[in-house]
């Protein structure tokens, strides 16, 4: 019996995404604009990227076009995982124009500073929307865009709940942290806004100092005064996987770390 399926073009995978860019890097000046496969590969990133950008109230064009110029970048060439490092472009991109547009700055200033303390400016119709923006929106679990960053998580949240922390609680705790650690594109700047995030901890109902040993595990911290720096539990695990452990592997190499149990343990909401 034929299959009706449609083999999926072979740049949708690591590998293949990679040898189409050497390709058209090695091609005519204009190879982007004329290629076949190229206008393909603009079209799939849209079609990739349109929930990401629907959740931000960006036009799926724009995580197309931030795609287009990390693509353009030599380093993509040399990453393990070429796709995850355009994810994470789009998504940093769709965030920044996102904050931009509320806060009413320049979107390069939501790239690079911490804003999320700015408060958003009151406009003209705001109140007159009120009730159309307590509204809850669809959700998207956006970690779909990612293989990679959807593993990590994955794992993160395997070794917490096997550590006596709630599912529910270590999932939207790992998953806002993962996501500050994407918008702010560096660890030290992510770390300290986690640090003062006073509303994060209310909300998952659990003690500020809980709050802050978690942010340490998760993000790590830089040493000082006598202090070693600690790799933390994420990028611990995105290492990891870059070695091609697989997630149970991963699990049994965190669990040998005494001090990472030890500690994940006993800030579990509950514990002894």
């Amino acid at each position: 019996m034929r299959s009706n399926t449609t083999p999926r073009p072979e740049f949708t995978t690591g590998e293949g995404l990679r040898t189409l860019l050497h390709r058209l890097r090695a091609g005519t000046p204009d190879a982007w604009a004329v290629d076949p496969e190229a206008r393909a590969l603009a079209e799939y990133t849209m079609i990739r990227y349109e929930r990401l950008c629907r959740k931000w109230q960006r036009d799926p064009a724009e995580g197309a076009t931030a795609a287009f110029l990390v693509m353009r970048k030599d380093y993509i060439l040399e990453a393990d995982e070429p796709w995850a490092v355009v994810t994470t472009a789009v998504r940093s991109a769709v965030i920044a124009e996102n904050q931009a547009e509320r806060l009413l700055i320049d979107p390069d200033r939501a790239r690079q500073e911490d804003v999320t303390g700015f408060e958003r400016p009151v406009r003209a119709g705001d109140h007159e929307e009120y009730l159309y923006d307590i509204v809850a929106a669809d959700t998207v679990d956006e970690r779909e865009e990612s293989p990679l960053l959807a593993t990590v998580e994955r794992i993160a949240v395997a070794l917490f709940t096997g550590l006596g922390w709630d599912e529910q609680t270590a999932t939207t705790a790992i998953e806002y942290v993962m996501t500050r650690l994407m918008v702010a594109m560096d660890t030290d700047r992510a770390y300290r806004y986690l640090r003062r995030d006073y509303t994060m901890p209310v909300a998952l109902d659990i003690p500020a100092a809980t709050w802050r040993q978690l942010v340490r595990v998760l993000v790590g911290t830089r040493g000082g005064q006598g202090a070693p720096t600690r790799r933390g539990l994420i990028a611990r695990i995105v290492l990891e996987l870059e070695r091609d452990a697989t997630p149970a592997e991963v699990i049994a190499v965190l669990l040998e770390d005494d001090d990472l149990v030890v500690t994940v343990f006993h800030s579990a909401p509950g514990s002894p």
